[in-house]
């Protein structure tokens, strides 16, 4: 069985705007829309994406790693071609949305 994996340029799926929630939502979307198609993980290319929002970030990995786990995203998402600044900016992203999502959990006992 041969499983293909689905690239997603990040510069054309957010028409080159990195610096708000609403392009970050919009990524996420065909991220998500991406898995429903297959089971093969999404790869996100940063190719020509040399800055990010954190807003950006935040709506396109964070929301991902509070919603669904760390371990899910590492499992379904590959990013490549990352501008040092930008996966510092993602890192922290995914750092924060992971934090509040340890606490939120821990609050409610799951």
């Amino acid at each position: 069985m041969y499983v293909f994996q689905k690239t997603i340029c990040v510069s054309q799926a957010s028409q080159r705007a990195y610096d708000s929630r609403y392009s970050g939502k919009r990524v996420r979307q065909a991220v998500l829309k991406a898995l429903a198609e297959g089971p093969a993980p999404v790869v996100l290319d940063f190719k020509d994406v040399d800055f990010v929002a954190p807003g950006f970030a935040d709506e396109l990995v964070g929301v991902l790693v509070y919603n669904q786990g760390l371990p899910w995203l590492e499992q379904h998402i590959r990013l490549v071609n990352l501008d040092p600044d930008v996966g510092d900016d993602i890192q922290q992203a995914i750092r924060w949305r992971q934090r509040l999502r340890d606490q939120h959990r821990a609050v409610a006992g799951v």
